[in-house]
C-alpha cells in the first residue's frame, strides 16, 4: 500500500511524516510478503 501525498499543500514535518508512513508501509509490506514466501 503506498501513501501518497500532496507535497505542496503540506508543510515540512507532515512532509517528513508522510515520508517515514510511507516507508514503514513499505517495509512491512515487503516483510509480510516475504514470511508468506517462506512459509509456502
Amino acid at each position: 500500500m503506498q501513501i501518497t501525498c500532496p507535497a505542496a499543500k503540506l508543510d515540512k514535518f507532515q512532509r517528513r511524516r508522510c515520508f517515514i508512513i510511507d516507508k514503514i508501509e513499505t517495509y512491512v509490506g515487503s516483510e509480510k510478503h516475504f514470511s508468506a514466501a517462506a512459509t509456502s
